[in-house]
């Protein structure tokens, strides 16, 4: 407590204090270290705090700027001047979804997400007047309830949690703490680029709106709270109309999804994205997957979002990797069926479960060709197009099923039909055929 007590001495109470809502059970602080002011202030102000808890820096080398390397260097030795070791995660910024900063965003957080581990909170250094921009950038933007919401305290990532002690603490006391301490820092120009939104709105309108409104931060960040109230019971009621129109955590019934407003079926489908796929989708995205539930099934017609797709069939809208082309229909791979073999086309794998027959068997792994006809226990055949299409199985599985042979025999169509006249020995080791595939929850029938 005396480096405490030095620390509240020293006029920066208001920065210090809140870190004592630090969770005990905490492995790991982690101070995310850019090297500008306030993240140099928050590094600064947990080293003096001498906490129990590890303290670690962590800084992220974008690449972006010519003095990035200088960047990097400098925060290793500002740590290294305290006592703390400091992760360098190099990350590549892909704009091919978005623009840079939003992109540059996106690198950044998924790289701490998998370095994070059980236990660590990842601390940064958004104060007051970040909360009130992005929410200001958000209603400008359109957003609804979840914009307006702004930046949330709190909010897991990877492993561990995502920390902003500082949302209502002005810059004004940060700046104060880096000038009394005598801290030095570097500057990112990005941050001053009128051409970025944050930019513009940082230098021109920002400081002709706290002119007329002094208290427009505080006034801001208002609005975020009431909105993340409304936020937390729109998630509320979305997650009970979730469980009624994808009982199982699978697709979604189209008849049980217009059955609700269409506020509500916008809210199930954030829901539905985010929880299963971590995706976050916009008012145009809601839109196409509006259309996609009134248009016709023939077409197999689907939404591509960034890393999925959402696909329509039997009445219920299914959510998958964006899948890229299906195997050749003269693909074909030898099995002896004592390891998994891997499929092609993003067809999964399959594998004998069978313990009880170790012997390899001769078997042949193709896909599709057409006239394809399965054997029935009564002497008749039944055509594999028939058969898809009796049980409902998706046009984009169909074009993945393997087709297992025995020499010139078909005996097995993926773990969903079995020739009914196999020696013994073979019937015993294809009963425990599995095919696992990413493509979808389907119940066969």
């Amino acid at each position: 407590m005396d480096g405490l007590r030095r620390l509240q001495d020293g006029g920066v109470n208001p920065l210090s204090a809140v870190l004592t809502a630090l969770p005990a059970n905490t492995r790991r602080l982690v101070v995310a270290l850019s090297g500008g002011r306030d993240s140099m202030t928050l590094l600064d102000v947990c080293h003096r705090a001498q906490l129990e808890t590890p303290l670690v820096a962590l800084h992220i080398h974008h690449g972006l700027d010519p003095a990035a390397d200088d960047w990097a260097a400098f925060c290793r030795d500002q740590a290294r001047e305290r006592g703390i070791s400091l992760v360098d995660l190099r990350v590549a910024v892909d704009t091919a979804y978005g623009g840079l900063e939003a992109a540059a965003r996106t690198a950044r957080y998924q790289a701490i997400a998998d370095w994070l581990t059980a236990g660590d909170v990842l601390v940064t250094a958004h104060h007051a007047e970040d909360q009130a921009q992005t929410v200001l950038i958000q209603a400008l933007r359109g957003a609804g309830m979840r914009g307006l919401a702004g930046m949330p305290a709190w909010r897991c990532l990877g492993a561990g949690h995502h920390w902003r002690p500082w949302l209502t603490l002005s810059r004004d006391a940060i700046a104060a703490h880096a000038e009394t301490a005598g801290l030095i820092w570097v500057d990112d120009p990005s941050n001053h680029d009128s051409a970025r939104d944050r930019g513009y709105i940082d230098a021109a309108v920002w400081p002709a709106l706290t002119d007329r409104w002094p208290a427009a931060a505080r006034t801001l960040s208002r609005v975020a709270e009431r909105a993340a109230e409304a936020r937390s019971a729109l998630d509320r009621l979305a997650a009970i109309d979730l469980a009624v129109v994808s009982p199982d955590g699978g697709p979604v019934s189209i008849d049980g999804l217009q059955q609700l407003s269409a506020a509500r079926q916008n809210e199930v489908l954030l829901a539905w994205c985010k929880d299963r796929a971590a995706i976050t989708l916009d008012h145009r995205q809601l839109a196409e997957i509006a259309r996609l539930a009134d248009a016709r099934e023939h077409n197999s017609p689907r939404v591509a979002l960034a890393s999925h797709e959402i696909r329509r069939f039997d009445g219920r809208l299914f959510l998958l990797p964006a899948l890229g082309a299906p195997p050749t229909p003269t693909t074909e791979r030898v099995w002896d069926g004592n390891t998994p073999l891997a499929l092609p086309g993003e067809a999964g794998y399959l594998a004998l479960d069978s313990a009880a027959e170790s012997d390899p068997v001769e078997l042949v792994v193709t896909f599709r060709r057409g006239g394809e006809r399965l054997a029935r226990s009564d002497g008749c055949h039944q055509r594999l197009k028939q058969f898809c299409q009796v049980r409902r199985i998706p046009p984009w599985i169909r074009e993945r099923l393997p087709l297992i042979y025995h020499g010139r025999k078909l005996v097995a169509v993926a773990d969903y039909w079995l020739a009914p006249d196999l020696p013994g020995t073979l019937s015993r080791r294809l009963a425990g055929l599995r095919w696992v595939h990413g493509l979808g929850r389907i119940v066969i029938r």
